[in-house]
């Protein structure tokens, strides 16, 4: 499996429609899921199973809304694609107590014996988009449902006192590993997937679980001035904090925190979205580029990614 191949698929290269047709026949032609390979399962649907999704709705979309790309001889192999992949991930669903998947699964195997039975957040509850879009092309509710039931799950295992989730929890016992709850790694596609979902679907419950969340985090994460825009007191952040209580966990934030201004915008909330968004990019501009870990408290660096690029910040100003 040429993951690299098929998770760029999904953006026609930039309007060069040759390119992306070349590329379809490419992954058609030479992809196939039947391997003694170990993936995970969060990775695997966002990036392969979203990318082929989004491809197949692009190669077959007639009336040509992205630009020249519909294939007239395409017969919905890339969909095909996507249904074998999502059922290869189908056991990593079941043996759990809680019913959230493994983080791991064999292409073939299955679970292999002594796989983590830990998992983030973010890992387990960022599904739903990609198995709501394939279940719906495919006219079965199996993924979609699976999807929603895990979100449910996580969400019922909440802290009862905060109203938030931790950022790792063990599968089979269904007991917080991990207590820290932000909107960056771990959990930052959590929220993301309750709105986008509702987007897509127009499913209420998932609205209400994004609302109910955001209050949660308006009223434990956020530290600053109140009013967004005031010269006094210092710029509003969402910070990491204990779970079980809302107290301050550190004093840093990672880049994919950052993306958390740009869903903001898509609920609505604008000028709390800018001011999030004023803090990451005054970083941004010092540095030349975002760093993967900053101390918010004493103002440096902690570290920068291996490549120097997290592309999140970017992603969500555009």
């Amino acid at each position: 499996m040429n993951g690299t191949s098929v998770n760029e698929n999904h953006t026609p290269h930039a309007g060069d429609h040759k390119e992306f047709k070349r590329a379809v026949w490419l992954v058609i032609n030479t992809v196939s899921f039947e391997k003694n390979t170990t993936v995970q399962v969060f990775e695997a649907t966002i990036r392969v199973i979203g990318s082929l999704l989004s491809a197949h709705l692009i190669a077959s979309d007639e009336s040509r809304m992205f630009g020249d790309f519909y294939i007239p001889e395409y017969d919905g192999e890339l969909l095909t694609l996507a249904h074998d992949l999502a059922a290869r991930l189908l056991p990593a669903f079941e043996g759990t107590r809680t019913g959230i998947p493994y983080p791991r699964v064999n292409l073939i195997k299955g679970v292999l014996p002594g796989t983590i039975e830990e998992t983030c957040t973010a890992g387990a509850g960022s599904l739903l988009v990609e198995f709501g879009i394939l279940s719906r092309l495919l006219g079965d509710q199996t993924f979609e449902r699976m999807a929603r039931r895990i979100n449910e799950r996580l969400w019922q295992l909440r802290d009862k006192n905060t109203g938030l989730p931790g950022n790792v929890i063990n599968i089979q016992t269904g007991e917080w590993a991990g207590h820290l709850s932000g909107v960056g790694a771990g959990l930052d596609s959590f929220y993301e997937y309750f709105l986008k979902a509702y987007i897509l679907f127009g499913e209420p419950r998932d609205l209400l679980l994004f609302n109910e969340a955001y209050d949660a985090i308006l009223a434990n994460l956020r530290r600053g001035r109140i009013l967004c825009n005031s010269q006094d007191g210092e710029p509003p952040l969402f910070v990491n904090v204990d779970a079980r209580d809302g107290s301050t966990a550190n004093t840093w934030i990672d880049a994919l925190q950052a993306s958390f201004a740009g869903l903001l915008v898509l609920a609505g909330h604008l000028e709390e979205a800018i001011c999030q968004h004023a803090f990451y990019y005054a970083v941004w501009s010092k540095y030349g580029v975002l760093p993967e870990r900053y101390n918010w408290y004493l103002k440096y660096v902690l570290y920068f990614t291996d490549s120097g690029v997290n592309p999140m910040f970017t992603l969500f100003t555009c």
